[in-house]
């Protein structure tokens, strides 16, 4: 069956991709999403380094539990909550064998990429919400002129007390603010 008339929802680099599907197809898209980022380019950021850093260097083969692995990226991630949603993507292949659910080492080689933004100056009119922490540093002020320029029918709702992972801090008034923007 075809995609027509999708709500796509992206945080961070999904929020990248889900904003390039959307000027690339704007016609299959009813709703858009994006969590915490904006549709520019961003230098290294030494927090997704450090994220990265982790999971490249994280002993796999060593590793017997998700509380090893937890023990072992606290050293690079410190907020448990993080830690938690990151090691959603671990999977228990054996008893005593994991592997990444992302291709990770696709991911390191591509982070480049991933920070950057392609300014083809194409636009969509797709209805779209931008959703902001409060304490992030992914969107200023000064990024809601390029948002209105590639997404001139958005808007942009912040969460207070929140961080770039803005659905691990505030899940309930996140869940409230997207299902409220899709109308369930």
């Amino acid at each position: 069956k075809k995609l027509s008339s999708v709500n796509i929802l992206g945080h961070s680099m999904g929020g990248k991709v889900a904003m390039h599907f959307a000027l690339k197809y704007p016609k299959l898209i009813n709703k858009l999403i994006v969590v915490d980022i904006a549709p520019k380019d961003y230098k290294k950021n030494g927090r997704y380094n450090d994220i990265i850093r982790g999971i490249i260097s994280l002993p796999i083969d060593d590793i017997k539990s998700r509380r090893d692995a937890d023990a072992f990226l606290s050293k690079y991630v410190p907020e448990l909550e993080v830690r938690n949603f990151l090691l959603k993507n671990l999977k228990r292949q054996s008893l005593n064998q994991f592997l990444w659910k992302p291709n990770i080492k696709l991911i390191n080689d591509k982070i480049e990429d991933l920070y950057s933004w392609d300014s083809n100056k194409i636009s969509s009119n797709v209805n779209v919400l931008f959703i902001k922490g409060e304490k992030s540093n992914y969107i200023f002020n000064s990024d809601i002129s390029i948002i209105k320029i590639y997404f001139p029918n958005s808007k942009l709702k912040i969460i207070r007390k929140s961080g770039h992972w803005v659905h691990v801090d505030s899940p309930n008034i996140f869940q409230s603010i997207v299902l409220r923007f899709l109308n369930f």
